[in-house]
């Protein structure tokens, strides 16, 4: 066990994207064997959540703990660090987003003849909850966890928050190889990439890795939950009804869309350098503090 924490750190960055290149195979393999691969699934998107893959998800999430533990990176890669709780407004704000965002989908829905109980009566809420908990808990633990702290021992925390990153949103590329258009998929990787230095902000800012753990669940939740919302949207056959509608309301209604929209595109990134901001600003505390003691 030594030897493989001495090794592990003297090659981490090599270590990290050695465990990215094994997640990508045991995640994509099992789509090369079907004729869906490389885009062919045409019910699959970036909003669909398999439940089936509550198993799988269990051996991913438990697997990278376990690496953690193994090469002695969980308080390092704040698994199993003290929270700093003066940046818990950063996961709560973010939260509270998410479910905003929510909440508009559900008004918009509901407009267009959606029975929105209908729908939510249908989800299996306790395995729903559980996966994606277990999705964020996985994604998380892998790249704001072993990944980000892989490059923040060679190149320090900026640097490792806009590779990370950006490694993050270039994982979304097994969408595609499980099924998802490319097109999709590539808005999807920008999208990701993005919002991948929120996580990493809110990672920072609390010390710990747990409660991007829970924001993330939440994200994936409501977008999934709003996606069944507009399939069944879809299915009432509203969708062209509305939108001939919608357009008669004038400049107005189409200057909110936008905004709204551009809420959705770029809230987690602006939000994400102002956490990092907050983050950089607070780190610089506790330092001052420690030299001057030393004097």
């Amino acid at each position: 066990m030594k030897h493989l924490r001495l090794w592990v750190a003297d090659r981490s960055i090599l270590f990290v994207l050695l465990l990215l290149a094994i997640y990508f195979a045991i995640i994509s393999s099992p789509a090369l064997f079907s004729g869906n691969a490389f885009g062919g699934d045409v019910s699959h998107t970036f909003q669909t959540i398999d439940l089936s893959q509550l198993r799988p998800e269990y051996f991913l999430s438990g697997s990278i703990v376990v690496v953690l533990l193994l090469i002695g990176w969980s308080k390092s890669a704040r698994l199993t660090s003290t929270p700093h709780w003066s940046g818990v407004w950063a996961p709560v704000i973010y939260a509270l987003f998410t479910l905003v965002l929510l909440g508009v989908a559900i008004k918009i829905n509901s407009t267009k003849g959606v029975d929105v109980v209908s729908v939510l009566k249908t989800v299996p809420w306790g395995s729903f909850i559980l996966l994606v908990l277990l999705i964020g808990l996985f994604e998380e633990c892998l790249f704001r966890g072993a990944v980000f702290h892989g490059f923040e021992l060679n190149y320090g925390p900026l640097v490792a928050a806009l590779v990370s990153s950006v490694l993050f949103g270039a994982m979304h590329f097994i969408n595609w190889v499980t099924g998802e258009a490319l097109g999709s998929t590539f808005d999807q990787i920008i999208q990701a990439g993005m919002s991948g230095l929120l996580y990493v902000g809110i990672t920072l800012r609390m010390n710990s890795i747990w409660f991007g753990v829970v924001t993330h669940a939440i994200w994936d939740g409501v977008i999934n939950i709003s996606g069944k919302l507009d399939a069944a949207a879809i299915v009432l056959g509203s969708e062209e009804t509305v939108t001939i509608e919608a357009s008669s309301t004038g400049d107005a209604a189409a200057a909110s869309a936008g905004i709204i929209s551009l809420l959705v595109k770029y809230f987690q990134p602006l939000f994400g350098v102002f956490v990092l901001w907050s983050w950089w600003r607070q780190s610089k505390r506790p330092t001052a503090t420690a030299q001057t003691f030393e004097k």
